[in-house]
């Protein structure tokens, strides 16, 4: 991953970090900061980093060799410090989703809400 970090680094994407603490629960969270897609037409309302979450998605499915399932939780467009993304396996998409719907932003609400789903 931090070959990954070091290339979107260079482009000009933002800083890509990866937090693998609830790994063993199958979830992995990453955050970018100054996201070049969300920083593109300043603060506003809604998320703007679905290109992300496709490359993510994309890159770790590769690496699993399996299906995965990745949602940004919140974005520096809405005015979050961070853009963050969860993921886990393609068959908890729906459980993330909602979660992620329902937490408004809370990371810690939507790892409880998977915690939940396992």
């Amino acid at each position: 991953m931090e070959m990954i970090a070091q290339v979107l680094r260079r482009q000009g994407w933002g800083a890509l970090g990866v937090d693998l603490r609830t790994a063993r629960s199958g979830v992995v969270t990453f955050t970018l900061e100054r996201s070049a897609l969300a920083e593109a037409r300043g603060v506003g309302s809604g998320k703007r980093c679905a290109l992300m979450e496709g490359m993510l998605r994309a890159l770790l499915a590769q690496v699993a060799a399996s299906p995965m399932a990745v949602r940004e939780v919140r974005c520096a467009a809405e005015g979050a410090a961070t853009c963050t993304f969860v993921a886990t396996g393609a068959r908890r998409d729906a459980a993330l989703r909602e979660s992620v719907e329902s937490a408004g932003g809370d990371l810690a609400g939507v790892l409880r809400a998977l915690g939940e789903h396992a």
